[in-house]
């Protein structure tokens, strides 16, 4: 029997939202199980646990990944339905050195795919001494804990994937690689290299900011070269700013994060930080 005209009428509309879902379904997954090129793996040299713990604080692996490193979940996942760290004890028994390398500099899981909620491009110019020790201080953590999916796309993620409005990681590497803080000379360099790794993921891999004119947006460092050298040191080791001000995520990290920098390393960053803010223009 041929469907009454009506009908037909009345189920078109389902039909092509169906059909339109499916569309963006089918672009969303194909963004997140899109396979890149494997860079070469690289041979990391024996490394230093006992380092990688300070390492895995100050540059934030245990911020995402939890201090016992299992994985936890992201309190605000938006545009996915749920995003979960990856529990990196379970890693261990799966990924080699060079995979974890991979995952951390270039972004990469061991099959290809895009690393999400990495922030790898933060990650890119760390050293293969520093690679070594976190891996090696992943390594020494008991496993346990779940294994949970590391996300959860829902309708709003699958749109966002699909139109571009959520890049994959992968996305800005490219411009992370290029772009590095501007060298300042050999008596900078410690504090250069600390600054591109610790505080690139908020200020840029130039250490310029965020562009845009929003308001409390990570500002270009070279903010930093008139501030009082004990103001500095006080705002990284305790999130107190000058006054007695609180600055938003960066008391947060820095409560977090930096106050486990040593005091050679916050100098360091500090030098480096004056002499690039007052050096003259290229």
């Amino acid at each position: 029997m041929r469907m009454r005209w009506w009908l037909a009428l009345a189920l078109s509309p389902v039909l092509l939202a169906f059909a339109f879902g499916m569309v963006v379904f089918a672009k969303g997954q194909g963004v997140l199980h899109h396979r890149y090129a494997l860079p070469p793996r690289a041979a990391l040299p024996a490394g230093s646990a006992t380092q990688g713990a300070h390492l895995a604080v100050i540059y934030g692996c245990t911020d995402c990944h939890g201090d016992d490193l299992r994985g936890r979940p992201y309190p605000h996942p938006d545009p996915f339905q749920e995003v979960n760290s990856a529990n990196l004890t379970l890693k261990t028994k799966t990924y080699s050195d060079a995979d974890f390398a991979r995952a951390i500099r270039e972004g990469l899981t061991p099959e290809g795919f895009s690393v999400e909620f990495m922030p790898s491009n933060a990650f890119v110019h760390m050293s293969d001494t520093e690679v070594a020790a976190i891996v090696a201080y992943v390594r020494t953590r008991p496993a346990g804990g779940t294994d949970k999916a590391e996300w959860r796309p829902g309708w709003k993620g699958y749109w966002q994937l699909a139109t571009g409005k959520f890049p994959p990681g992968q996305v800005f590497m490219a411009d992370a690689r290029a772009k590095t803080p501007r060298d300042v000379g050999p008596a900078t360099a410690e504090g250069r290299h600390l600054a591109s790794v610790a505080c690139s993921e908020c200020h840029g891999n130039d250490l310029t900011g965020q562009k845009g004119g929003r308001p409390g947006a990570p500002p270009d460092l070279a903010v930093a070269g008139a501030y009082d050298p004990g103001d500095f040191h006080r705002l990284l080791k305790t999130g107190v700013a000058a006054g007695g001000r609180q600055v938003g995520m960066m008391s947060a990290v820095a409560k977090k994060r930096f106050s486990h920098l040593t005091d050679d390393e916050v100098e360091a960053i500090r030098i480096y930080l004056v002499a690039r803010a007052n050096a003259p223009a290229a």
